[in-house]
C-alpha cells in the first residue's frame, strides 16, 4: 500500500503515522516506511545515496521480507519493541523453511 501526501504537506504526519503504528503493522508481519524529500536516511548499499528521498510525502505498507531484519533491531527502539518486532519476524518465517508464510488478510486501520 502506497499512500501519497499532497505536495506541502506536513512531513511530520507521515513520520508520527508510521511510529504510532509501527508495532501494529510489525506484529501482522507488515513493514511500514517514511520517504521525503530532504531524508536523511543513508542506502543500505551506498552512504552516498538517499533512496527514501521523494518529491512528496509517502507512506509506504508492504510484506515483511528477509531484510527487514536490520530495521527491527536498531538501537534507537526501545528494548522491548525490538523483543517483540524479532518474535515478530520470527513467526513470520518459521515453520515454512525459511520461507515466508502465506499472507493472510490482515486489515490495518
Amino acid at each position: 500500500m502506497i499512500i501519497l501526501f499532497l505536495d506541502g504537506f506536513e512531513v511530520n504526519m507521515p513520520i508520527k503515522i508510521q511510529e504510532i503504528n509501527k508495532v501494529c503493522f510489525i506484529k501482522t508481519h507488515a513493514m511500514t516506511g517514511t520517504l521525503y524529500p530532504n531524508s536523511s536516511a543513508e542506502s543500505l548499499h551506498s552512504k552516498d545515496s538517499f533512496s527514501l528521498r521523494t518529491l512528496i510525502p509517502i507512506l509506504v505498507i508492504i510484506d515483511l521480507v528477509h531484510s527487514d531484519l536490520i530495521f527491527l533491531i536498531q538501537e534507537k527502539i526501545n528494548i522491548k519493541n525490538r523483543i517483540n518486532f524479532l518474535m515478530s519476524y520470527m513467526s513470520c518465517f518459521e515453520d515454512n523453511k525459511g520461507k515466508r508464510k502465506p499472507l493472510k488478510k490482515r486489515k490495518i486501520f
